[in-house]
């Protein structure tokens, strides 16, 4: 069986209505009236004919040469029509920086949320921007972004947690000047970079974050002797001295403590320090020809970084390609 469309429903409904009410109102009127019948019942046939007709116009319309497709093609340009009127009204109101105002309709009208949040969040109306982020979007991220930058960072907090960006929390925090709670999340962090053999950033965190310097330095030392990025952790260790004799000094050290592997990266070092240090050339470059000399016999190449030493020596230059090609004649220092 065809199943019956929504206006066939809506005809059958009325009719029993209509009997109902005629058969109602001849039980209540003191007995059956063949006249009050006849009438009512000729009153229920004119409705009758009346829907069918109605009806008969609704389907010729739908079901034209057309196909049915004109009124959906009506239909759909009427609401386009809407749509860029009320795209054309927000951004009017954009335009003259009424910025909720453009929200509203975002929101409300052309039922775009996105578009809302960002307008609400142009118009630095961030309170309102996150509350549309994180109801109708369901981004923590950006909720706690316009929460930071509206300056409600008690409401920031919770989402940053849950985000786990421990050092935005820290920071945040900080803001509140509650130190301890900043350190509390500062020191995760650091925690996390040490776990992972990032000296180098956990050092910051001490030094930028936590004003602890000291702490810094130390770390930076436990990495060089570690090998947990050893190179940049002796290099940020010696910008925390503060005379060039302590410079020397530490690097005396290292290079009679150092084994083969550590005294390669040492010379590498060197050479950053060379260019740095403009009263420490000469120590500098005296510990570099040193440490090249030991691994020469097994290293022959390493002779090349004696160029690094003396720039533009053309003489050295010479020296080292022969005792290269050459059968690695002695080089005078």
């Amino acid at each position: 069986m065809k199943p019956q469309s929504f206006e066939q429903k809506l005809f059958n409904t009325v009719v029993l209505l209509l009997l109902l009410k005629v058969f109602l109102s001849m039980f209540t009127s003191g007995g059956l009236n063949v006249r009050s019948f006849l009438i009512a019942l000729l009153i229920l046939v004119l409705i009758i004919v009346i829907i069918r007709i109605i009806m008969s116009g609704r389907n010729t319309r739908s079901h034209s040469s057309s196909g049915g497709g004109a009124n959906v093609l009506l239909s759909s340009n009427m609401f386009n029509r809407i749509q860029q009127e009320y795209e054309t009204l927000a951004a009017n109101y954009l335009k003259q920086g009424a910025y909720r105002k453009a929200a509203d309709i975002y929101l409300r009208l052309l039922k775009n949320p996105h578009m809302g949040a960002q307008t609400l969040e142009q118009g630095k109306l961030y309170n309102e921007a996150a509350i549309i982020y994180l109801d109708k979007l369901q981004n923590k991220n950006k909720a706690a972004e316009c929460y930071e930058l509206g300056r409600d960072y008690t409401r920031a907090i919770p989402l940053f947690k849950e985000l786990d960006n421990k050092e935005k929390v820290g920071d945040l925090y900080n803001l509140l000047a509650d130190r301890e709670q900043a350190n509390h999340y500062y020191q995760l962090v650091t925690d996390d970079y040490i776990e992972k053999g990032q000296y180098i950033k956990a050092s910051l965190m001490y030094k930028q974050k936590m004003g602890l310097p000291g702490k810094a330095k130390d770390l930076l030392w436990k990495g060089w002797e570690t090998r947990k990025d050893a190179f940049n952790c002796l290099n940020n260790y010696l910008t925390y001295l503060d005379h060039d004799h302590e410079v020397m000094d530490t690097l005396e050290r290292v290079a009679a403590t150092s084994d083969m592997t550590q005294k390669e990266i040492l010379l590498q070092v060197l050479k950053y320090e060379y260019n740095k240090y403009s009263s420490l050339e000469v120590p500098i470059r005296d510990m570099a020809y040193t440490l090249i000399a030991e691994r020469l016999p097994s290293n022959p190449r390493i002779a090349e970084q004696l160029k690094d030493f003396v720039p533009g020596d053309k003489v050295l230059s010479n020296d080292i390609s022969r005792y290269l090609n050459k059968g690695n004649k002695a080089i005078g220092f």
